[in-house]
């Protein structure tokens, strides 16, 4: 090999080795300020611990919506209605009847900007149109609700049976 060539080799070498050994000394971090760099923490790991498997029998069953109106306001009953008795009914308050549905629509959606759950709903000859808010299962909420309505609103409505 020519002389020149294997100084060139041995300085190269020399060099990567002084540089293998300075180099973690002088990025090593010290002197740097704990500012400098954002540190995160590492949350704990969480607690685990797997629920045990229910049997179906178990399970609380799920009622349908005739057993759910029938069930009465105390919690006392979850049966459904007997047949040829009275079926299950709700309550909303009944603000305005129009007999044009641009005015019905105005109304209702002034009351939904308010933030209450308004529809329009057509009378048996759809000639008029009915603004009405809820429904509610309890006739005293309903009631209570009026009486807010007329507070906010200044329109006097009139609780009524739903559906």
């Amino acid at each position: 090999m020519d002389e020149s060539l294997k100084q060139r080799l041995v300085g190269a070498t020399v060099l990567v080795a002084l540089a293998v050994i300075i180099v973690p000394f002088v990025f090593d971090g010290a002197g740097r300020s704990s500012g400098d760099v954002a540190t995160f923490q590492i949350p704990p790991k969480p607690e685990f611990s797997p629920r045990p498997l229910q049997k179906l029998d178990d399970l609380t069953p799920v009622l349908t919506p005739a057993e759910a109106l029938a069930k009465d306001a105390g919690g006392n009953s979850s049966e459904a209605p007997a047949k040829g008795g009275a079926t299950p009914h709700a309550w909303v308050v009944q603000l305005g009847a129009f007999s044009s549905e641009a005015n019905a629509i105005v109304l209702r959606d002034k009351l939904r900007s308010g933030g209450h759950s308004a529809f329009v709903d057509t009378a048996g000859d759809k000639s008029k149109y009915r603004v009405r808010i809820g429904p509610e299962i309890d006739k005293a909420i309903a009631d209570k609700l009026r009486d807010k309505l007329a507070a906010d609103y200044g329109q006097t409505g009139i609780v009524v049976r739903y559906p």
